[in-house]
């Protein structure tokens, strides 16, 4: 079993001045390119494998490859949001659902993304746990808390992501595995309805992608080939990987250019905080 932790997020791309204006508005540090340092990870719009599927023309929307992220500054998101996604301010609260974490406001890029903001409450962020979430996102900007993978196969999911990447797990239900990801949570979430991810494996639809470290790129690809998994090998050193849904994944050589600054903990962290809070 490798030891895998997520260091990158591939997005398609939107369109540089919308990409660029998200950011802005989110409040992530620009790393050359388009490529942005999201709390402990960075998140890349637009990448090679785009051009290995064929460009990065629209597939429409992905229901299945959801990245969150939690604004420091909630009505100043709300705020830029409304000139990017065309909405009045009315509108755009309408979205806005609550629980007792908080709200979250989920909406799709012009390349079929999907991304959830979070908002959490005072009171989400008392006690221990609460706490602990608060240093994460104290730090300024939105930094990427999380990503949910849907999936048409629970068990298979976790076959991958848990037993061959050794993401560790933090608990799983017959609708959902959450695993540590290192700097942010991996949620495993079974499909809302029949035949949803395959229908969006079919239009080709690309949420994004998980790059990771797995210790060296040979011995790692030869680990998941030996479990059943295929892996490509690319020219850049890397390998890539697609899951028996669709999702791709990327094994990336440690580089200084690869990962935004480490939050090691933060997936254990945002689990506690989420856990703590769910209504039974």
């Amino acid at each position: 079993m490798l030891t895998a932790r997520v260091v990158r997020l591939l997005r398609p791309h939107p369109g540089a001045a919308w990409a660029r204006t998200l950011a802005e508005v989110l409040g992530w540090t620009a790393l050359g390119g388009d490529r942005y340092a999201a709390g402990g990870v960075a998140v890349e719009f637009g990448a090679a494998w785009e051009e290995e599927d064929g460009g990065g023309g629209a597939r429409g929307l992905d229901p299945t490859w959801e990245l969150e992220a939690a604004p420091a500054d909630w009505e100043s998101a709300l705020r830029g949001l409304c000139g990017l996604l065309g909405r009045t301010r009315a509108e755009l609260e309408g979205s806005v659902a609550w629980d007792a974490r908080g709200a979250s406001l989920r909406f799709h890029d012009p390349a079929g993304g999907l991304t959830t903001l979070l908002h959490p409450t005072w009171r989400a962020r008392a006690g221990r746990t609460g706490r602990a979430l608060g240093r994460l996102l104290d730090g300024g900007g939105s930094p990427v808390v999380g990503v949910t993978l849907h999936v048409a196969s629970l068990p298979r999911a976790q076959r991958l992501y848990r037993d061959a990447l050794g993401l560790a797990p933090l608990r799983a239900t017959p609708r959902e595995a959450r695993l540590d990801a290192g700097p942010l949570l991996l949620a495993l979430r079974a499909e809302r309805r029949v035949g949803m991810v395959a229908d969006a494996a079919r239009r080709g639809a690309r949420g994004g992608a998980l790059v990771v470290h797995a210790g060296g790129v040979p011995a790692a690809a030869a680990a998941l080939e030996a479990q059943g998994f295929g892996c490509r090998r690319h020219p850049d050193g890397t390998a890539r990987v697609r899951d028996a849904d669709g999702h791709r994944l990327v094994l990336a050589p440690a580089d200084a250019e690869t990962s935004a600054p480490s939050r090691p903990r933060a997936g254990a962290a945002i689990h506690e905080f989420s856990t703590a809070l769910e209504v039974p």
